[in-house]
């Protein structure tokens, strides 16, 4: 299958700017922007569409759209209830032209698309399990926190996925580190009725259950010895242990299993496929389950002592690798959520490298930084548009003031102290941008002169070396104190400092502020002090005049200083002329000299 086309109007926050082309993509699809921006309700959107073309029953009449793919050498459309096939209209065998298979997995608590879409065909399918209706296609399915054993016995079992559960376990033999365990549901034998046996030569639940719990159930209360030709009997507490040890199963006990006649040695893939569907069905009915827990032991852990981005990986690896198959469409919902940054990575080889489509939202930049930029698609309250570079669509996945989105810039970057000191010089380069060409910066607050911290920055943090990065202070007696943290064999005095490069670095440069007047470069300046003096007072006395009242005591007398710095002159910059902001350019002819050594 492969996505060409997607226009949604109507659905939730997706409107007539919901269209995508997928012409360029390969095999996935990343949506990216903030929260609220749509990406989940794309997943949704396309989930119902494709149901709706499977039950007749349940046309789409609150929104508007148009899917085109191809399927097995075909164009198909899927617009506003009809089915067009090589742009003919098609009315009957619509199935034969659908994707044969939807997965979807969902991160967190988030249940919506379940009880809205996947909860229905299930419930359908599970019944008809049930009569007995083995042409039965389990076509959606969905994949959550509840199938985490389930997933990982499917892949202790998959012989391609063995190496990869060794390495995520931390075990070096699987058929002799791990051991499992079925607890059946109390009511077992009533709910195994349930299921219509039938005459059929089709492998059924209840056969696997059963085989499982004969398995297990073994009974080694007694061994007999033949030499002497007596019994020899366990003590009640050897018994009971040799007993509960005896019930947990090997993996080749559990592989032994012939499903449906399944040549599993030479069909691995199908069988462990079967072997999946089997425990999906029943593990997850809500208050009819005929087996209630699946425990597995390696180590002396078990899978619930996993963490969440192990458990994440674990559905990942067996949706990729097991389950889906090439014409399948895959829906994941920030499939790395709770994954560490080094194997995030894998999680995207694990959806591309496959002849199946996926779709998934993300707001990862170690993801996005290794997609294939034709691939993403940022939505914007339900706007689409495509993704040209990284850069484009960072503030899509990062915070404002994250420290993600300088490290993934494209401009040069400023390490500044002070809430305003990026404001102050971003608005100066608004007024003087064509006498600075060459001046673009992000910025990275670091939250006070701390020199300790601003050096643990620079140390772990890297970037591209063609961009510069600039730690720019104050020159006062904080920012001499950077200096010489930064510097600690120097014995240049603080009127002696301009900027240099830091740790032998060509792209990373140290600069303490020149002062308005080169006369006065050992007293303190600051950046504040780029505003003419006699503006400050004037906006210090209007400050008073408006605040300290006749009726105010004088313990209310306004901290002007303060007052000044985070906020006065904060809004007279942002309502500043050129003219207002001239003694930047002092700044800037410096930030210039660095941009060009």
């Amino acid at each position: 299958m492969k996505l060409k086309e997607l226009h949604i109007n109507g659905y939730k926050n997706l409107k007539d700017k919901t269209v995508f082309n997928f012409v360029n993509c390969t095999n996935y699809v990343a949506l990216i922007g903030l929260n609220g921006s749509g990406k989940s309700n794309v997943l949704e959107a396309i989930s119902r569409i494709i149901h709706s073309h499977y039950s007749k029953k349940e046309p789409i009449t609150d929104f508007t759209y148009k899917m085109v793919y191809e399927l097995d050498s075909k164009e198909v459309k899927l617009e506003n209830n009809k089915v067009y096939v090589n742009n003919r209209e098609r009315k009957n065998n619509i199935k034969d032209f659908l994707p044969p298979q939807i997965i979807a997995c969902y991160s967190g608590e988030e249940t919506r698309l379940w009880e809205d879409v996947f909860q229905k065909p299930y419930l359908k399918y599970f019944n008809r399990i049930k009569l007995n209706y083995q042409s039965q296609k389990l076509r959606f399915l969905y994949i959550n926190k509840f199938n985490w054993s389930s997933a990982l016995l499917t892949l202790l079992c998959h012989t391609d996925s063995q190496d990869f559960v060794k390495e995520l376990l931390g075990i070096t033999d699987i058929q002799t580190d791990v051991k499992i365990k079925f607890v059946y549901s109390d009511k077992y034998e009533d709910r195994k009725d349930k299921f219509s046996l039938g005459i059929t030569t089709a492998f059924t639940i209840p056969q696997l259950t059963d085989r499982l719990k004969t398995e297990q159930e073994r009974n080694p209360a007694t061994t007999t010895v033949t030499g002497d030709e007596t019994e020899q009997v366990l003590p009640d507490t050897e018994r009971t242990l040799k007993a509960e040890a005896d019930q947990y199963l090997t993996l080749s006990e559990i592989t032994g299993i012939d499903l449906s006649n399944i040549e599993h040695q030479n069909e691995n893939n199908k069988w462990c496929r079967q072997f999946f569907e089997y425990l999906f069905l029943a593990t997850m009915p809500k208050i009819k389950k005929l087996i209630t827990d699946i425990k597995i032991e390696f180590d002396d852990k078990d899978v619930r002592k996993l963490s969440e981005g192990e458990k994440k990986l674990i559905l990942i690896n067996l949706i990729n690798n097991v389950l889906a198959n090439d014409n399948a469409l895959v829906l994941l919902d920030e499939p790395d959520s709770h994954v560490h940054l080094e194997k995030k990575k894998e999680i995207l080889d694990s959806i591309r490298n496959n002849s199946h489509t996926s779709l998934f939202t993300t707001h990862s930049p170690t993801i996005c930084k290794y997609c294939r930029r034709e691939n993403v698609y940022q939505l914007d309250d339900g706007e689409v548009s495509g993704l040209n570079t990284l850069y484009e669509g960072i503030e899509y996945l990062v915070d404002e003031d994250d420290v993600l989105k300088t490290m993934f810039s494209s401009k040069d970057i400023i390490i500044c102290e002070g809430k305003t000191d990026d404001l102050y010089i971003s608005k100066a380069l608004s007024h003087f941008q064509t006498e600075y060409p060459l001046l673009n910066f992000d910025f990275m607050r670091v939250g006070g002169t701390d020199a300790d911290n601003i050096k643990h920055v620079l140390d772990k943090f890297s970037t591209e070396e063609d961009k510069k990065i600039i730690i720019m202070v104050d020159r006062d007696e904080a920012g001499y104190k950077v200096y010489k943290s930064l510097f600690p064999t120097s014995s240049r005095a603080k009127q002696d400092i301009d900027f240099e490069k830091y740790n032998g670095k060509d792209n990373i440069f140290f600069l303490m502020i020149p002062p308005i007047n080169p006369a006065n470069v050992s007293s303190d300046f600051q950046i504040e002090n780029y505003f003419q003096n006699t503006v400050v007072k004037n906006l210090a006395k209007n400050h008073i005049d408006n605040t300290f009242l006749d009726n105010v005591a004088f313990s209310k007398f306004p901290n002007v200083g303060k007052e000044l710095k985070q906020k006065i002159l904060k809004d007279y910059c942002n309502a500043s002329t050129p003219v207002q902001m001239e003694n930047f350019k002092i700044l800037l002819n410096k930030l210039n000299d660095i941009i060009q050594t």
